[in-house]
């Protein structure tokens, strides 16, 4: 049962393990991007956006400022406590950017629809804590986007626009996935293996 006070993360913990979930923020790091022990160089009020990817056995955060820089890359095993995980890191990212105007929290990944409805609250009530009950609405958007459309756009940013064909091979820790765009940036043809066969060679 949820016990009053304390994290989200420490209201989700499970009674199996009998030890409390606990997350060590600074082991997640990606190399080349900040982490929680870097202190971030943003002014106070600029716009940040967080996407959140909850994969099958990892959840993976991104902070992205007005310019599209990456200010922001965590990559942490969720020991399949995604739940109790990504409350933990995305407790921790509002805390790192609570100077800085988050106005969108975007989730995809194979576990990222039931994530975001579960901790959609937690978003709302850090927004009611730093601009009060009023004052939080339309502060911030919580939304949830397929893995394919996650996928899609960012490469089309990066290489689409040259009147190419684009295929994408996604390998993840549950399944794989092939994505084929046309020219226009359309998609044409999308496949995947069967669910935990990832990497074993099923296409």
């Amino acid at each position: 049962e949820p016990v009053p006070g304390g994290s989200v993360a420490a209201q989700l913990t499970t009674r199996v393990p009998e030890k409390p979930f606990q997350l060590d923020l600074n082991a997640g790091r990606i190399e080349g991007l900040p982490g929680f022990a870097d202190a971030t160089d943003l002014p106070k009020g600029a716009k940040v956006r967080i996407a959140v990817e909850c994969g099958s056995t990892t959840v993976k955060t991104v902070a992205i400022d007005e310019q599209g820089r990456i200010v922001h890359g965590t990559y942490q095993k969720h020991h399949a406590k995604v739940y109790q995980a990504t409350a933990a890191l995305l407790e921790a990212l509002l805390e790192k950017f609570k100077d800085q105007l988050v106005v969108n929290v975007g989730f995809s990944g194979s576990a990222g629809n039931a994530v975001s409805e579960e901790l959609s609250g937690l978003v709302d009530r850090a927004l009611e804590k730093k601009y009060g009950e009023q004052g939080k609405a339309g502060k911030a958007n919580v939304r949830y986007t397929s893995e394919v459309i996650a996928q899609i756009e960012p490469t089309l940013q990066a290489f689409g626009g040259h009147g190419k064909e684009i295929h994408i091979i996604e390998i993840g820790g549950e399944d794989s996935k092939f994505i084929h765009l046309d020219d226009q940036g359309r998609i044409k043809a999308t496949a995947r293996n069967g669910e935990c066969a990832a990497g074993t060679g099923t296409f």
